[in-house]
């Protein structure tokens, strides 16, 4: 799933390289790569601060251990990337509409910079998810310690905590929506599907798929057949069904279906099994390398490198997948995997832990 993500992401990227009918062809099976990202880590980072409270308590301890797992996991190739960025912006010209402030720069570094407004820039536009994820990082853990220490306990918490948080980001959304609809794709692009405070939910459906993963493991296991098929169909209903553009489906409704039909999927596709072979292989790598084609594919690749061989049409977008693939890998063996390993070394998880963590790796 995580593999199939990222190339939906790159793969819509690229296709405003492409035109005719082999644009409309390749378009035909293009998705939402990223919400698919979203709910993917919900469901894995739910699942992981479950067993974390679980054998280590609700602590201040718990919520650190925590913390720098997760940061150590995403912070060095982010902050990589936009130093990189911030240095080629400087160093070399930049396409219009790219302007770059100091305060626009620590928003960056902050994740601030979309989180109650639209992207300021179109400079790493691809960091507005990555904010989306450390908000996460930050509010989950920390409403899940604190209610479940002070009111109902860790396994009511959980599913209290995700539901409010899934209930109140699709009000805003609708609310927003009555106040302020989108007058074109662009302010649907910038608030409605790119805003922290919109997407929130898109997350907590995984959260809740990791909570009956854990409690109700024989149920998750039983519906796995059935929910795959309704997921799909209703990803079906999202993906290929007529829409109107700025609508109230596409501004509010539109995330949850999708998100929901994500989740439904989540009982068969983490209960699959397969045995290794080169396309499993192939999909293993494009996984473990997705991080990194996330933050390269679009600014670095698509609006650095290609305009730089001023290529166009085929021959620029066979180069988007070549060079961010060959890229995404050199950082993957050489930075990211190292950070990652340094994170362990410096201090050894119990074994639960560390199972937990190479299913998120």
């Amino acid at each position: 799933m995580r593999a199939a993500a990222i190339l939906a992401v790159v793969a819509g990227h690229g296709s405003t390289l492409l035109s005719g009918p082999f644009k409309t062809f390749h378009d035909f099976f293009l998705f939402d790569g990223v919400s698919v990202f979203f709910v993917l880590s919900g469901f894995l980072i739910g699942g992981i601060l479950i067993r974390d409270v679980e054998s280590r308590g609700e602590s201040v301890a718990t919520l650190r251990h925590f913390w720098v797992r997760r940061w150590y996991r995403t912070l060095p190739n982010y902050f990589l990337i936009l130093a990189l960025l911030a240095l080629v912006y400087h160093l070399w010209p930049h396409p219009p509409g790219w302007p770059l402030t100091k305060g626009e720069l620590v928003r960056f570094g902050t994740f601030t910079e979309n989180f109650r407004r639209p992207m300021p820039t179109n400079f790493f536009r691809e960091a507005w998810s990555l904010s989306v994820e450390e908000w996460f990082y930050i509010g989950l853990p920390i409403s899940v310690l604190l209610l479940s220490r002070f009111a109902f306990g860790l396994r009511k918490a959980v599913p209290v905590i995700a539901v409010t948080a899934l209930i109140a980001a699709t009000a805003f959304r609708a609310w927003r929506f009555h106040a302020h609809p989108p007058q074109t794709v662009h302010d649907w692009d910038g608030v409605y599907y790119k805003e922290v405070i919109m997407r929130f939910d898109s997350l907590m459906y995984g959260v809740i798929g990791a909570y009956f993963a854990r409690y109700f493991p024989s149920r998750w296991s039983a519906v796995r057949v059935p929910a795959l098929i309704l997921g799909a169909g209703l990803w079906a209903f999202h993906r290929y069904l007529p829409h109107a553009p700025l609508g109230v489906y596409t501004a509010v409704i539109g995330f949850s279906v999708m998100s929901l039909a994500t989740a439904l999927t989540l009982p068969f596709f983490s209960q699959l099994k397969a045995s290794d072979n080169a396309i499993v292989s192939t999909v293993t790598w494009i996984s473990l390398i997705s991080y990194s084609m996330y933050l390269v594919n679009y600014s670095l690749v698509l609006n650095g490198v290609i305009p730089a061989l001023k290529l166009t049409g085929v021959a620029a977008y066979a180069v988007l997948w070549i060079a961010t693939i060959a890229i995404s890998s050199a950082i993957f063996v050489g930075f990211e995997r190292p950070t990652t390993r340094l994170r362990d070394r410096k201090k050894r998880a119990p074994s639960i832990e560390i199972e937990a963590e190479k299913i998120s790796a």
